[in-house]
C-alpha cells in the first residue's frame, strides 16, 4: 500500500528567499529613515560659523594670460580695391599719418572723376552767374547816373525856358517841349530806381542762393578728394604695425581689416575665462 509523503511548508529555498525579501525591506526602510532627519551631525572642530551678508564673491582662479598692448586701433580701408603699392612691413614701428600701402579702384576712381568734374562744372556756371548779376547791377548804377545827368539837363532848360516865356521870348511850343523833357525824366528816374530796388531785392536772395550752392559744391568737392586720397592707406595712430600682410594685386573689402596698429603706451593682461565662472 503507498505511503502518502507529505510536502514541507518552510523548505531551505523558501526560507533564503523569505530572509532576502525581509533584509531588502529593511534596508529600504532604513534609507526611509534616514531622508526624513532634519540634522546632520558633523565635528565641530570641522566647521567654520560667520554672518551670512550681501557682497562680492571673491576667489582665487589660476588662468594662463598673455601681455597685450592697453590700446590697438584698426587699420581699414573706406573703400574696396586691389594692392598697388606697400610703403611699410609688418613689425615697423610708424607714425600717425604714415602711408602704408595704396589700393587701386578704377570703378571708385571713375566715379570720384565723374563727380569732380560736374561739380566743377556747377561751380563755374555759379561763378558765371554771380558775375552776371554783378554786370546787372553796374548797367542799373549807370543808368541812375545818366538819367540823373539828363534830369539835371532837363532841370535847367526848363526853368531857363519857364523864364523865358513869361517874357514872352520863346514860343510855348518850346516851353512845352522843355516841360516835357523834364517831367519824362523826372518819371524815368523814378522807373529806374524802383527797378534798382527790385534787382537789388532779387540779388540779394539770388547771391544768397549762389554761395549756398558753392558751399556744398565745395564741401562735395573736399569729399570726393579725400575719398581719393584714402586710396592711400595711413597709420591713424602712432605704434607698432601688426597683422599686417599685404602683397601686390591682393584685394580687400570696404572696411576689411588691413592690419592693426598697437599703441605701445601701456599694457594688459588677457586671458580667456569659463563663461559658467
Amino acid at each position: 500500500m503507498d505511503k502518502k509523503i507529505e510536502k514541507k511548508k518552510f523548505t531551505t529555498k523558501n526560507i533564503i528567499i523569505l530572509g532576502g525579501a525581509i533584509a531588502f525591506i529593511a534596508v529600504v526602510i532604513y534609507g526611509y529613515t534616514l531622508s526624513l532627519k532634519k540634522t546632520y551631525s558633523a565635528d565641530a572642530d570641522k566647521l567654520t560659523i560667520s554672518k551670512v551678508e550681501y557682497g562680492d564673491f571673491e576667489d582665487v582662479v589660476l588662468l594662463n594670460a598673455s601681455v597685450v598692448p592697453l590700446t590697438s586701433v584698426i587699420v581699414s580701408s573706406s573703400e574696396g580695391g586691389t594692392v598697388a603699392q606697400i610703403f611699410t612691413e609688418n613689425g615697423a614701428t610708424v607714425v600717425k599719418g604714415a602711408p602704408l600701402l595704396r589700393i587701386e579702384n578704377s570703378n571708385a576712381m571713375m566715379g570720384y572723376t565723374s563727380q569732380q568734374t560736374a561739380a566743377t562744372e556747377q561751380i563755374n556756371q555759379l561763378r558765371k552767374s554771380r558775375l552776371d548779376l554783378e554786370q546787372n547791377q553796374r548797367i542799373l548804377n549807370q543808368d541812375v547816373l545818366d538819367v540823373e545827368n539828363n534830369l539835371r539837363t532837363a532841370t535847367r532848360q526848363y526853368r531857363l525856358d519857364s523864364a523865358l516865356f513869361s517874357k514872352k521870348v520863346i514860343t510855348r511850343m518850346e516851353f512845352n517841349k522843355s516841360t516835357q523833357d523834364y517831367e519824362y525824366y523826372q518819371g524815368k528816374l523814378k522807373i529806374v530806381k524802383q527797378a534798382i530796388k527790385q534787382e537789388n531785392q532779387s540779388r540779394k536772395m539770388q547771391l544768397s542762393q549762389i554761395d549756398q550752392s558753392m558751399g556744398q559744391m565745395n564741401e562735395s568737392l573736399e569729399m570726393i578728394r579725400k575719398n581719393i586720397e584714402n586710396m592711400t592707406i595711413k597709420a591713424p595712430v602712432s605704434g607698432k604695425l601688426s597683422s599686417y600682410d599685404p602683397v601686390i594685386g591682393k584685394s580687400y573689402n570696404s572696411n576689411e581689416m588691413i592690419g592693426k596698429i598697437d599703441v605701445m603706451q601701456g599694457y594688459k593682461l588677457q586671458a580667456g575665462v569659463d563663461e559658467y565662472y
